[in-house]
């Protein structure tokens, strides 16, 4: 029976958690102290199974004949894994990773592990696009048993093939002397779940992935293999397998990418809180995990801006970085994150057997609760956000600021209708980048050395320049804004949207001085020895060769914007293909990055809290809630 299913998700590029010593510095690859170069690669699990595997990543037999005949083969948009012979192997012998191997537009590793305490073999297998455009790759899982599977239990309790709800199968034969197996392919949280081939009395089951991936990113997918002497063994152990647990054995940062385990790790702007919807977590910063239900009330805080006491319920979750960083940075329900020192005590716990845990600041790596329709995945828009340096994200009154940008061109009061974000770094120059809600981007400076700004939080905050990271406004073109209909694009790398504000351009040819009318351009690129050298193609068709005759070019942006441009600062001109102008810089925030086949479709999360109280030294307060950023 083959069963097919459909839906989307969003994957956020990774953002690094410490990691452990035996990752490479993004935490996503193993590196091995060893080479493994004699194959088959033969380890016994915790329960003294078996797994011989492969060069190529497959098992060969397991537990003697009677388990598998090769298993988990990867195929790559029709192409069968491939490697060179070696796998990176761990210091203590229980993980290898073989790769990179190529395919097209993609780098594919596969990392295998076998567990010295529980009965499996993991599979994390890593899919890195190459190139600088989304691509889709199509992925097939093969395994064949040594028997057929005349006997099938599916992780629902249905006696027969698997449905959309399932995450796990476990099969086996009627024949005594024949291993039974617990394929888990999924996990009950996942949004993300393959296509399974599956028939009564076949050796085969199969695995179908067809995934979308954006430039210069990295997704995963993992999977775990169990033996068993008998069926009913395999169906209990699936009963019991729990991937939330066995997902917390990996690295945070490759944890973040599996796209199929529902790893639910969420990132607000920098801060990583791992999240599932069945308890509330706390991480020790020893490795050590507590689930359960937080029964603090209040958090109080001492930040740079005054103090919070925050009800417990605008809480996401909160981190303290790592080593004797006394800060603890909190995230709250509306996308904003706060940060300084945490006055109200040690958190409190009921754990999962009913016990209850005290556990000191100092001992905390981090604390969130569980996925709930007033704790959800999303939060509301921001319309304008001030992210610091540290990490802190807050919502502002964009009115507040002084946007007086200094550039080549002249000093420019910007309104914040107009800025859909200010960058305070650019490459190799320390000078700050304005994105235009017309798609245009422009170099130059706030002249302000700080900003002081109304808070939604009903607090201002004064802060040096140089620790603001970037400063995000509304999103999206204002009804009102013109459409452009020429682009500039600077030799800064910059790139203007709007119109050319003079009659004419004077062009001295080889025949003599033309004049050129800036509606006729259809394109123009300064590409000759001399800055003002120019190759112009009109609208006609007809090309002119030259040079431009005057040393500035009016242009205008709109909203009140006209700029000089010197003729040596160009480097091409088009008129508009009537296209959408891009959108402004997001900030560092779940995006779409990963479409993958999958089966149900997430319940509508229910609207959030409206307001978020806070309270000041001296009174409460009561601030509305605000759209979120991105999106």
């Amino acid at each position: 029976m083959r069963l097919r299913w459909l839906a989307t998700i969003a994957l956020s590029a990774c953002l690094c958690a410490p990691a452990a010593a035996e990752e490479t510095a993004d935490g996503i690859h193993l590196d091995g102290a060893t080479q493994q170069s004699n194959w088959p690669w033969v380890v016994n699990d915790g329960e003294g199974n078996r797994w011989d595997l492969m060069p190529n990543g497959s098992i060969g037999n397991g537990n003697g004949s009677n388990s598998y005949s090769g298993a988990m083969y990867l195929r790559a948009n029709g192409s069968e894994f491939s490697a060179n012979g070696t796998a990176a192997l761990s210091k203590d012998g229980r993980e290898i990773e073989i790769g990179p191997w190529s395919i097209g537009s993609f780098s594919v590793w596969r990392r295998i592990y076998i567990d010295p305490k529980s009965g499996y073999c993991r599979w994390i297998d890593i899919f890195e696009n190459k190139t600088e455009q989304r691509q889709t790759v199509t992925l097939d899982y093969r395994s064949m048993t040594n028997y057929p599977m005349t006997l099938c239990q599916t992780s629902s309790g249905k006696v027969g093939a698997p449905t959309p709800q399932d995450w796990a199968i476990a099969t086996g034969h009627n024949n005594t002397g024949a291993e039974a197996m617990v394929h888990v392919y999924s996990s009950e949280s996942s949004k993300v779940r393959p296509r399974v081939t599956y028939s009564a009395g076949s050796n085969q089951l199969r695995y179908a992935f067809k995934a979308s991936i954006g430039p210069g990113k990295t997704f995963a997918l993992c999977f775990f293999e169990t033996q068993h002497k008998q069926h009913p063994q395999a169906v209990a152990a699936m009963k019991a397998f729990d991937p939330a647990a066995e997902l917390r054995k990996i690295p945070l940062p490759l944890r973040m990418i599996i796209a199929n385990m529902g790893a639910r790790v969420q990132m607000i702007g920098r801060l990583a809180l791992p999240r599932d919807g069945k308890n509330d977590q706390v991480s020790l910063a020893n490795g050590d995990q507590l689930m359960g239900t937080l029964l603090n009330k209040t958090y109080s805080i001492e930040t740079i801006f005054g103090r919070l006491d925050l009800p417990a319920e605008d809480v996401v979750g909160m981190a303290r970085p790592a080593g004797d960083d006394p800060q603890v940075m909190l995230a709250l329900t509306d996308g904003q994150v706060v940060a300084g020192k945490l006055l109200s005590g040690p958190l409190q716990l009921t754990t999962v057997t009913g016990s209850k845990v005290s556990v000191e600041i100092d001992r905390l790596a981090s604390a969130s609760y569980r996925l709930s329709n007033e704790k959800g995945e999303t939060f509301p828009a921001l319309p304008s956000v001030v992210v610091l340096r540290g990490g802190q994200r807050l919502a502002f009154k964009p009115q507040s600021a002084d946007l007086t940008f200094q550039t080549a061109y002249g000093s420019f009061k910007l309104d914040p209708a107009d800025v859909a974000a200010l960058h305070m770094d650019t490459p190799d120059s320390g000078l700050h980048r304005a994105v235009l809600t017309n798609g245009s981007t422009l170099t130059g400076l706030l002249t302000a050395k700080s900003q002081t700004l109304a808070l939604e939080l009903e607090k201002p905050l004064t802060v040096d320049i140089a620790l603001i990271e970037q400063m995000l406004f509304s999103r999206g073109t204002p009804a009102s804004a013109p459409q452009w209909q020429t682009a500039v694009v600077l030799r800064n790398g910059d790139r203007l949207f709007g119109s050319i504000a003079q009659a004419t351009i004077p062009v001295q040819t080889a025949s003599g001085s033309i004049s050129v009318t800036p509606q006729d351009i259809d394109q123009a690129q300064f590409t000759g020895d001399e800055p003002a050298s120019v190759q112009i193609t009109l609208r006609s068709a007809t090309s002119v060769n030259g040079q431009i005759a005057i040393e500035t070019l009016q242009f205008d942006l709109g909203s009140g914007m006209k700029l000089a441009l010197p003729v040596s600062h160009l480097r091409s001109i088009a008129a508009s293909r009537q296209t959408t102008p891009p959108a402004a810089d997001s900030p560092a925030i779940p995006g779409d990055d990963l479409q993958t086949e999958t089966p149900d479709a997430t319940p509508p999360t229910k609207g959030l809290r409206r307001s978020i109280r806070m309270r000041s030294a001296t009174q409460p307060v009561t601030v509305p809630a605000v759209p979120k950023i991105g999106g």
